[in-house]
């Protein structure tokens, strides 16, 4: 038989562990948009770089002194941000590539970027020693400079997908949690109500017990209970079916110890019975005869005073546990 309380801190653990599991999985679900949404900018923000350097070398390709600041700025951080999607950052912030097709795709814009800050390297050479670079140059700087930003936007797209399809199997996570989250809440509807019912049944039997009359114990004054919890009320149920067992102890006591007086009597009785009889003129015969009657009635007796010593021992072992468990539930009273 599982116990009430034990079912309840089943159902409460169950209950706990999935709002504490679904509870993470939005948390971690919030986490990872912000961590794809920044990865997303950052990859995005390799477009824009690729094209400000472009930009830069075809400003100073009409200007009488050139100025690389800006071009070199660009380099630099788009450098560093390919670098940190290729391997990630220490903070967390930025992951290694989550697919082989956005590692391929990474990889392919590293390529692409060293073809172009070379053929870029080479006009800002030209452009500094007052050269004008060839068309070829330019035309091969220009191309590598579309074909940089065409693989950023595919980079771009696939991270973007690659973080919807995690965030759909984090969903689906979620739906199958809420939907385990709704059997358990069911199942503790259907367990609270088994639980109530056994509790009423529990509050009737304790009710009939407490009504049961043993003999004059009609006369106890009745409790009234009306504004108690039923909890209290089943207690002061059995505690005055205790208290009843008790008087009904007490009065079983005193007939047997009444009973007891009894038998000795009768033992002196017969004693007194078998010295007379000593004294008559009876046939040896009768009086053999009356001296059996005699000893089986004190053997009777003796049986009797026996059976009525190990009563008495057993009421007494009953009347203390009555006693401790009426004690106890005193003591928790006066506690509440």
């Amino acid at each position: 038989m599982k116990k009430i309380t034990s079912r309840i801190k089943i159902i409460s653990f169950i209950l706990s562990l999935l709002l504490v599991s679904l509870i993470a999985i939005t948390v971690y679900m919030n986490e990872q948009n912000k961590h794809v949404g920044y990865v997303i900018h950052i990859v995005g923000k390799e477009r824009m770089l690729t094209q400000k350097m472009a930009k830069e070398l075809f400003l100073n390709l009409h200007h009488t002194s050139a100025e690389f600041l800006a071009f070199d700025e660009a380099k630099n951080e788009f450098m560093l941000n390919l670098r940190s999607l290729l391997s990630g950052t220490k903070d967390g912030k930025i992951t290694p590539p989550p697919t082989d097709d956005i590692a391929k795709r990474l990889e392919w814009v590293r390529l692409l970027s060293d073809r172009f800050f070379i053929l870029a390297e080479t006009i800002k050479v030209k452009i500094e020693l007052n050269t004008i670079p060839s068309e070829s140059e330019i035309t091969e700087l220009y191309e590598v400079n579309n074909l940089l930003l065409d693989q950023i936007d595919q980079t771009v797209y696939a991270y973007t997908v690659a973080s919807e399809e995690k965030i759909e199997r984090l969903q689906w996570i979620q739906y199958i949690g809420a939907f385990v989250t709704l059997i358990a809440v069911i199942g503790s509807i259907l367990l609270s109500k088994k639980i109530d019912e056994e509790f009423d049944r529990f509050l009737s039997n304790a009710k009939e017990v407490s009504q049961i009359s043993c003999d004059d114990l009609h006369s106890e004054p009745s409790i009234s209970m009306e504004s108690q919890s039923e909890l209290i009320q089943a207690e002061s149920d059995m505690k005055t079916f205790l208290l009843r067992v008790k008087k009904v102890i007490l009065r079983t006591q005193s007939a047997l110890i009444e009973s007891q007086n009894t038998l000795v009597q009768i033992e002196d009785s017969a004693r007194m019975m078998e010295q007379q009889i000593l004294q008559t003129s009876l046939s040896d015969p009768s009086k053999a005869e009356i001296e059996y009657c005699i000893d089986i009635g004190e053997n009777l007796t003796i049986n009797s005073l026996e059976k009525i010593a190990n009563t008495r021992q057993m009421l007494d072992k009953f009347q203390g546990m009555l006693d401790q468990i009426v004690v106890k539930m005193e003591q928790n009273d006066s506690c509440s």
